[in-house]
């Protein structure tokens, strides 16, 4: 119990310092320093042999963790234009259903070949390192003007106080970390306990199972992966042909998703011990359901905020779904199974489960009106955005800096070819007239 709260104390402490850094300092590096600093405390814990140093490597590898996923997403929005990064942060976000269903099969299966745990995480260092090398290679700081910080707050960098305060004037950005954090209770209690829930609904079968029910995690796990890559796939497609059109009723369209969310991930834990394979479907269109929209979430979160307040921005909201989320709710559930069931019956440990589901399922839909209430608000705080960088003289370097990164010059070449498009399409319009 001890050893995931002082990893969620660490998450929390680490986020607001990350993300203050990470609007000051050069990203790439301090993305390459925070790989390295998480795989080797992830390396030295599979070699502690005692509770307490095992508990204080295992907390410290989480400062370079949130360091990492603060950093990478401000990244892309800093080397892209806004008209590509729905693409790219689709992409981005197929790591997470991809890598939390991976994380169901090959820890296991690493550790029934091996005979010991420790060596799928030994596993983990040597890829992250390799991955840190490729950063240091192959990527480029944003160019400049791209981070949207100003030369005279280089000189004089803005203090974390303005910084937070002009945070918490955005209303659609408070209506987002609302949002977000009931997303995280809910995807934080379906982590822990939703595979066992499926366990437990397995053993009401007696033989009747299609498969061993030892291997009903990695199945769950399967699913998992096929409704991430179907969702963030539709994600894709409807951002690349109706994104234009639609991107300002955004935050209406994910506060639907997440109310439609409520009773498909109800139907499915309610049907595990009836129908395992349907409750299957519908767990896997669950999470097709909430990763449609994934990349616009993203998308929302950065074109709400300066660019020069992003890191920071994105730290705060992780601070703030890590306390809501993955700090606290599983203690509140597991409080209030223990209640419902407190002799620990095995036969009435299912139901216990899915009954404090219930309070998941409600947050998780007061999550969904926070999404709708940001309609009154979206498109007011996005015009202030895109006025303030219209007016940032900063802006009129971007094309000679971006002979300098051609990541981003691929960018403004694809942008001014369908400038030019348009151009020839209104001329060839006035012709005809």
């Amino acid at each position: 119990g001890f050893i995931s709260t002082f990893y969620f104390i660490v998450a929390i402490l680490s986020s607001p310092i990350g993300g203050f850094l990470g609007d000051r300092i050069s990203k790439k590096y301090l993305l390459i320093a925070a790989l390295c600093f998480w795989s080797g405390f992830v390396l030295l814990m599979t070699f502690m042999t005692s509770y307490w140093p095992f508990v204080i490597v295992n907390g410290l590898s989480c400062a370079g963790v949130r360091m990492f996923t603060n950093m990478s997403a401000t990244i892309i929005a800093g080397l892209f234009d806004k008209e590509s990064l729905g693409m790219l942060y689709g992409f981005y976000f197929l790591s997470v259903p991809v890598g939390i269903g991976l994380g169901m099969i090959v820890p296991k299966s690493v550790e029934e070949a091996t005979g010991d745990w420790r060596t799928s995480l030994r596993i983990t260092p040597g890829i992250t390192l390799f991955c840190a090398s490729i950063i240091f290679f192959l990527l480029n700081d944003p160019p400049k003007g791209a981070g949207g910080r100003k030369e005279e707050e280089k000189e004089n960098p803005a203090s974390f106080w303005s910084d937070f305060k002009y945070l918490i004037s955005i209303k659609s950005y408070i209506l987002l970390v609302i949002g977000l954090a009931c997303r995280s209770f809910l995807s934080t209690i379906l982590s822990y306990f939703g595979a066992s829930v499926f366990q437990a609904a397995a053993r009401h079968y007696e033989g009747s199972l299609p498969f061993p029910v030892e291997k009903v995690a990695r199945i769950l796990g399967v699913f998992m992966i096929v409704g991430g890559v179907l969702g963030l796939g539709i994600g894709q497609v409807s951002n690349y042909y109706l994104g234009a059109k639609f991107y300002k009723y955004a935050p209406l369209l994910i506060g639907i998703s997440y109310l439609l969310g409520v009773p498909t991930i109800c139907g499915s834990l309610l049907l595990a011990d009836q129908n395992i394979i349907a409750a299957m479907v519908l767990y896997a269109s669950f999470i097709c359901i909430i990763y449609t929209f994934q990349a616009w979430c993203q998308k929302i979160s950065l074109g709400i905020m300066l660019p020069s307040k992003r890191v920071l921005g994105n730290s705060l909201l992780t601070m703030v779904t890590t306390i809501f989320g993955s700090a606290s709710s599983p203690f509140i559930f597991g409080s209030i199974v223990d209640w419902i069931n407190p002799t620990g019956a095995e036969d009435k440990l299912l139901e216990a489960k899915r009954s404090t589901f219930i309070l998941g399922y409600v947050i998780f839909g007061i999550g969904g009106i926070s999404w709708i209430l940001m309609m009154f608000f979206f498109n007011k705080d996005t015009e202030a955005v895109d006025k303030a960088l219209q007016s940032d003289p900063i802006k009129e370097t971007m094309d000679i800096e971006a002979q300098k990164h051609p990541m981003l010059e691929i960018s403004l070449r694809k942008k001014k070819k369908k400038q030019l498009r348009e151009m020839k399409l209104t001329g060839s319009q006035v012709d005809m007239e």
